[in-house]
């Protein structure tokens, strides 16, 4: 089972997030399926996160709705 989680980059106490799509039992911080995006929590409003559409979206979506 595919899970959307944060991979966290970035130093200390200056966090960057990354969107992942891992698999449930994977760690925080390991192999990704795909990467959709990032996250920015120090950032202005609005400009914290993006997110990329298109190709990876797709394929997560059939694969997970194989499973």
């Amino acid at each position: 089972m595919l899970k959307l989680r944060l991979t966290r980059l970035g130093r200390k106490k200056v966090p960057f997030y990354r969107i992942a799509a891992m698999e449930a039992l994977s760690r925080r911080d390991g192999k990704a399926v795909a990467y959709l995006g990032t996250f920015n929590p120090l950032a202005e409003e609005g400009k914290t996160s993006s997110i990329k559409r298109g190709r990876n979206l797709k394929i997560l979506i059939t694969r997970s709705s194989a499973n």
